[in-house]
């Protein structure tokens, strides 16, 4: 099963000499163990790119997308059961008092904050195509906080000046993430990865976050 994953989106996935790690490909594996599936994981640059790569037959699923229906529909994709269920963080530099410019990865998170009106409004959202690029826009003060998951700003503040930057918990907004495949695909695929999904217990997939939450032991 090919599977379009993003290189740069640390800590989930991250391409690096040829070979994927992160939280992505770990879940990945377990499936393989309890289905008999085999992945073949594709990188590329943005969520938009790998949903283009499932509907020219590239790829058979995207490895990462917001538990989005409405824009899984309009994207013409079947969503599985959520992998990863995270409270929403909002990062931002500590002298920053008003935050109007918020960085957020993709359009299928911007479309879920922006049902949101607690933390959409009076805010101008500017979608990147991945976690890098929001947090160089972050550091370099073109926008003033980014919207993201608890375990992607956790990974932002261990490898940056944490004393310059603060977190806030978007409460109760959540971000669940899943996987997805063509609408028009076959059932059978989603159908097994629906079943692995829920055969996965919340120890393991915290066993794995935790596992891949830092990038590399600080000196």
């Amino acid at each position: 099963v090919r599977v379009a994953l993003m290189r740069n989106a640390a800590p989930f996935s991250s391409w690096q000499d040829g070979k994927f790690s992160g939280i992505i490909p770990d879940v990945l594996h377990r499936i393989e163990e309890l289905s008999g599936l085999t992945f073949e994981l594709l990188p590329v640059d943005s969520q938009e790119t790998a949903i283009q790569y499932v509907h020219e037959g590239k790829a058979d699923m995207v490895g990462r997308l917001a538990n989005n229906v409405f824009f899984a529909r309009s994207s013409g994709l079947r969503l599985t059961t959520p992998y990863v269920y995270m409270p929403m963080m909002q990062v931002r530099y500590r002298r920053k008092d008003t935050v109007r410019n918020v960085g957020v990865q993709g359009v299928a998170q911007m479309d879920q904050v922006q049902a949101n009106k607690k933390y959409s409004e009076n805010i101008h959202m500017q979608v990147y195509q991945n976690v890098e690029e929001c947090f160089a826009a972050l550091t370099s003060g073109r926008v003033d906080a980014i919207y993201c998951d608890q375990v992607t700003a956790n990974y932002f503040m261990n490898t940056h000046r944490y004393s310059e930057y603060r977190m806030d918990l978007l409460q109760p907004f959540s971000y669940d993430l899943t996987f997805a495949t063509d609408e028009g695909a076959k059932a059978i695929l989603p159908t097994i990865l629906d079943k692995s999904i829920r055969c996965i217990t919340s120890a393991e997939v915290d066993e794995i976050i935790m596992r891949n939450r830092i990038q590399e032991p600080l000196t």
